[in-house]
């Protein structure tokens, strides 16, 4: 259910309104749901937006994996930003967890 949620949410709606959504949604987030909100702002080559999720991923109970890094990498790839991106696996190589 949460996949199709994120599914109809980068078709139809901002960036923006997914980060609003994971703020609020009624059920608790887990990485399925962050790492879905973060592969869309990938895929929307929206790396501000991929940050922020990360952010919000990171304040959370919710620790981040590979898939969380590996997609904020990529959406920083998109933007031609290779600075930020090899700072992110800087990041993912202190906060490695096992997948």
């Amino acid at each position: 259910l949460r996949y199709f949620f994120f599914s109809i949410l980068k078709v139809f709606l901002t960036i923006p309104v997914i980060i609003g959504s994971i703020e609020s949604i009624e059920v608790e987030s887990d990485i399925f749901t962050y790492n879905s909100a973060i592969s869309a702002c990938a895929k929307a080559s929206n790396w501000q937006a991929a940050c922020q999720v990360l952010q919000l991923l990171l304040l959370s109970d919710v620790q981040p994996d590979t898939i969380s890094y590996s997609s904020v990498i990529t959406a920083c790839e998109r933007s031609s930003l290779w600075q930020l991106a090899i700072q992110f696996l800087r990041e993912s190589w202190t906060c490695r967890t096992p997948d």
